[in-house]
């Protein structure tokens, strides 16, 4: 048996193809990321941020400063820098990325009867939203390539009642834009990119965030940049800016006479602290993203050639950021992925699945159709059945990645051999 030693490194912060049958129920995979099996506690976080003194000062200003006729002075600061560094008229910072994604809804006025739809294999937060404003969430089917939405995979679903659709640059991948935005012009829906997991991914000269009629980011402790909580809502439409605006504010609107409020609304707003170290890393958005390939590119190095896995298939480098290293398991490993996590924790290391395919969760199980769905996207079933997330936050030290590796390796070679 090979011996896999527990990870005792320091962190640091530095400047089978097989599908699930779609009509099995998807029992949950524990998580690797709080303690191991034996009751150590993990070593190695799937998502470590990159902080350094540059966005530690700027927080510490923010505290200091950003108070009575300076308040909101970070935020404010932050929205003018990414609509300038996403070619976006307008920028909207927000208290999450679903809380983004909710504003878009409403600025749209998509609520009760309308259907949007929405990529099967994505985080809950691409879709809740839809039910928050009394619509129904449509769940379609993603490409194997890369997790994210086409026209082919969602041309079947549109019907007199389809509103919107929003697509997910699923792991950091891009999908055909061009044709998506053709598309929904052509039947006159809204087109929202849920762009939380790509900030700094481009294709053709036009960045991740700059498509759709709206688009957001989120900037949770996970995400290539971070604020720790908060997200971003992006458009060119004065309109859609409007409402959005209006709304994020208790219903005040931006022009609009102080405490004065012509509607409900919402307590969506980014605190000035959050802007402050958004705006920061947002400067460092160029060396995070080199750091984020240099990380995938260790697992490359080190898992190349190993039986029962590939590390990220088919997504291009230049149009993704690699948000997350992905292992996609199989044979016969795949079948063992839960041994497989728990090894892994034993060993030190944090681990995930893909995502859920939502139409598989409960929270979405009185959901018209929702059957019909599940038993229809094998992408988004194959895709969760087979990867494996690791770590590969830009703040963890590639030392400690290509331990990781290693420990993967070691342990995919012997589990295939047993």
């Amino acid at each position: 048996m090979t011996n896999v030693a527990l990870v005792k490194l320091p962190l640091r912060h530095r400047s089978g193809d097989r599908p699930e049958p779609a009509n099995e129920k998807i029992a949950p995979v524990l998580t690797s990321t709080t303690t191991s099996t034996t009751g150590a506690p993990t070593t190695i976080p799937i998502a470590e941020p990159w902080i350094d003194d540059s966005d530690v000062a700027e927080v510490a200003a923010a505290v200091r400063t950003s108070w009575g006729v300076n308040a909101y002075k970070y935020t404010r600061l932050f929205e003018a820098d990414v609509a300038e560094r996403l070619d976006r008229r307008f920028a909207l910072s927000t208290c999450s990325g679903s809380a983004a994604i909710h504003l878009a809804m409403l600025a749209a006025e998509i609520g009760p009867g309308d259907e949007v739809i929405v990529p099967d294999a994505t985080w809950i937060g691409s879709a809740a939203p839809v039910v928050w404003v009394g619509a129904t969430p449509v769940f379609a089917d993603v490409e194997a390539a890369n997790g994210c939405l086409s026209v082919e995979t969602i041309r079947h679903l549109v019907t007199p009642r389809t509103k919107a659709v929003v697509v997910v640059d699923l792991m950091g991948n891009l999908p055909d834009w061009d044709a998506l935005e053709a598309f929904c012009k052509q039947r006159g829906l809204i087109l929202i990119e849920d762009a939380a997991q790509a900030m700094g991914a481009h294709i053709e000269g036009r960045m991740a965030g700059s498509f759709g009629h709206m688009s957001i980011f989120s900037f949770a402790g996970n995400k290539t940049i971070t604020s720790g909580e908060g997200g971003v809502l992006l458009t060119d439409d004065p309109g859609f800016y409007r409402r959005a605006a209006t709304l994020r504010d208790h219903g005040k609107a931006p022009d609009g006479l102080p405490m004065y409020q012509t509607e409900i609304g919402q307590r969506y707003r980014m605190s000035d602290l959050q802007g402050a170290l958004a705006r920061a890393q947002l400067r460092r958005l160029d060396d995070i993203v080199e750091r984020k390939r240099e990380v995938l590119g260790v697992y490359r190095s080190v898992l190349s050639n190993v039986p029962g896995l590939r590390m990220n298939p088919g997504y291009e480098e230049d149009r993704s950021v690699f948000w997350m290293t992905t292992a996609m398991l199989e044979e016969p490993l795949v079948t063992r992925r839960a041994e497989l996590v728990k090894r892994l924790a034993d060993a030190g290391v944090s681990s995930r699945p893909f995502f859920y395919p939502l139409s598989s969760l409960p929270a979405f199980a009185k959901v018209p159709g929702v059957a019909e769905w599940a038993a229809a996207n094998r992408n988004a079933h194959d895709l969760h059945h087979r990867g494996l997330c690791l770590p590969s936050g830009p703040g963890t030290d590639l030392a400690m990645i290509r331990k990781v590796a290693e420990i993967l390796r070691n342990l995919a070679i012997e589990m295939v051999a047993e």
